[in-house]
């Protein structure tokens, strides 16, 4: 064969050309994947931690209807003090025994009122506070000699009117059984009707000396309260000291609905 016929003969031969052709384009589409998806890679990284960035600092925020409507089902406060927590209360004093546990107190008459802010969601119809008082020592109710003023009692009061006033008289005085029964009664103030029960649960010396204490459960309801709540006031009118006569907080919630 003559060499022009040769060349002629390669040039024109397409045994191959198929294949070779499905290579370089496999491999162009294979190199221009690589570098989209590292680029969409890189974008996306990015784009994460922006998303991750914000929604941490994003303060966590329930719409004004849902938050009302969830908290309206039950339980809005519950506070043992164990933990050390007194959020909403004039007071961050706290006692401890073993009988009791952690308590609000102890606080004596010349502590003055002892205050908590309730606070209620929008269109709450009626709020319940329930609390154990801790009526600590030697109290003496108005016996003469033993007690001054109005004696030794707990006025609880609604933004500063009273609603209740009970006297309390320590166990081992011969008129202590007068003083032991339930306690109830109701006021009204303004649109709002608070009534108030008193029930004594416990007795026995709980806060360390030969003095008997009692716990009493405490309810106080409020029928249509005050748009966005109101505030509790315990105080104690008590004459003596401190370490003789006082009382104390404990196991305090507040629900609404």
């Amino acid at each position: 064969m003559r060499p022009s016929s040769a060349i002629t003969s390669f040039v024109s031969d397409e045994s191959g050309a198929v294949t070779v052709d499905w290579v370089v384009i496999t491999a162009a589409i294979t190199g221009l994947g690589v570098a989209v998806a590292v680029t969409v890679a890189t974008g996306t990284v990015q784009l994460g931690g922006s998303i991750s960035g914000a929604v941490a600092q994003a303060p966590v925020t329930l719409g004004s209807t849902f938050r009302s409507g969830l908290s309206r089902l039950g339980e809005l406060v519950s506070m043992d003090f164990s933990d050390g927590d007194t959020s909403g209360w004039s007071s961050d004093r706290l006692g401890f025994t073993e009988a009791l546990g952690a308590f609000l107190g102890p606080f004596g008459g010349a502590d003055g009122v002892v205050s908590y802010d309730v606070s209620l969601p929008a269109g709450a119809n009626e709020a319940t506070i329930s609390f154990d008082l801790l009526v600590l020592d030697s109290w003496d109710a108005n016996i003469g000699g033993l007690s001054s003023g109005r004696g030794d009692g707990m006025s609880v009061t609604i933004d500063g009117t009273e609603i209740a006033f009970e006297l309390f008289m320590h166990a081992g005085h011969s008129q202590a059984g007068d003083y032991t029964g339930p306690r109830s009664g109701q006021v009204t103030i303004g649109d709002t009707t608070y009534a108030t029960t008193m029930n004594m649960v416990s007795e026995g010396s709980f806060h360390g000396n030969t003095w008997t204490d009692q716990v009493w459960q405490v309810e106080i309801s409020a029928s249509n309260p005050p748009p966005g709540g109101f505030q509790l006031g315990l105080q104690g009118t008590l004459d003596q000291g401190i370490h003789d006569e006082s009382f104390g907080i404990g196991s305090f919630g507040v629900s609404a609905q």
